[in-house]
């Protein structure tokens, strides 16, 4: 949004978004919009969870720029980036996927995808909190300004003014975050040991399971968990709320996250103000899910 959205946008461009999208995916681009004039239109997401492409498509007529997540953290719906990506690029317009959700679930093939910048999350796959990972086209690339001022992105500093580095590191004022990317680095190391297509369909299994025994149990689910889709388990009980239902499992020992989830016009769009969601990782098993479930059901008997 700094580096190339102010030096590319001006108003009268227009921005696609989806409601879908994270707010570190919408706030950014509301401000520049606020700066700069620039339109953001929305796609919105349909009742089976998936996005309203006859909206996208219709939508990208004069975007500058695409933006969409490539898995909701929410409904772990994994949107058709690869249909995404071609049209936007039809109209001219520069894609940006969220892949925080994605990158820990797939190998993905940044060259292959055909997107312009993909940002990630250390944190979601097992690394260390406060680093993440913006990958650029280089043609893109070429087009980013700094933004940022100090230490490491400068080539020369005289009274007169400064020349900037012509490498990523114009991007990177001040001390690099050294200890998170070591940390960082041995997830990595880690993950290549895996076999992620085999963990993928393991965990996707431990959340159908999820999926159905909570709706078994009254529960309304948010998600459809299609083969290419994440083992999130979004869920609510019709009376028990959702910080309560929290509260009860964290006593029983199973974390789980509840709120908004950082998606507030997505849970606006179904009609509620949070969920209860259950995350599926690699250091999760069946056998985990089903003493979830036993103490979901307890929970159920005795407070609902």
């Amino acid at each position: 949004a700094h580096a190339w959205g102010r030096a590319n946008l001006e108003k009268g461009d227009a921005i696609v978004l989806t409601e879908m999208e994270h707010h570190s995916d919408i706030v950014p681009w509301q401000m520049l919009a606020k700066e700069r004039g620039v339109e953001i239109r929305y796609v919105p997401v349909l009742e089976d969870f998936t996005l309203d492409m006859e909206v996208y498509e219709a939508s990208l007529e004069g975007a500058k720029l695409v933006c969409v997540v490539h898995t909701s953290n929410v409904l772990g719906v994994r949107n058709p980036l690869e249909r995404i990506i071609k049209l936007a690029h039809q109209f001219g317009s520069k894609v940006l996927i969220d892949a925080a959700q994605g990158v820990p679930h797939d190998r993905i093939d940044f060259d292959a995808f055909g997107a312009d910048f993909m940002a990630f999350s250390a944190h979601k796959m097992c690394g260390p909190t406060g680093i993440g990972a913006l990958l650029v086209r280089p043609d893109t690339f070429e087009e980013m300004q700094p933004f940022m001022g100090g230490g490491d992105m400068i080539e020369t500093v005289t009274i007169e003014g400064s020349t900037y580095q012509t490498n990523e590191h114009k991007f990177e004022a001040g001390t690099p975050r050294i200890a998170e990317a070591i940390g960082w680095d041995a997830a990595f190391g880690w993950m290549e040991s895996l076999d992620l297509e085999h963990e993928h369909k393991r965990m996707l299994e431990i959340a159908r399971y999820t999926a159905t025994q909570l709706r078994a149990l009254g529960m309304t689910v948010y998600g459809r968990h299609d083969d290419s889709d994440s083992a999130v388990v979004s869920f609510l009980h019709p009376t028990l709320h959702s910080e309560d239902l929290a509260h009860l499992l964290d006593a029983r020992g199973f974390a789980v996250r509840t709120g908004h989830h950082c998606a507030q016009p997505l849970l606006h769009r179904l009609g509620i103000s949070g969920t209860v969601r259950a995350s599926f990782y690699l250091y999760n098993t069946m056998e985990e899910a089903e003493m979830f479930i036993a103490q979901v059901e307890k929970i159920v008997e005795r407070f609902a």
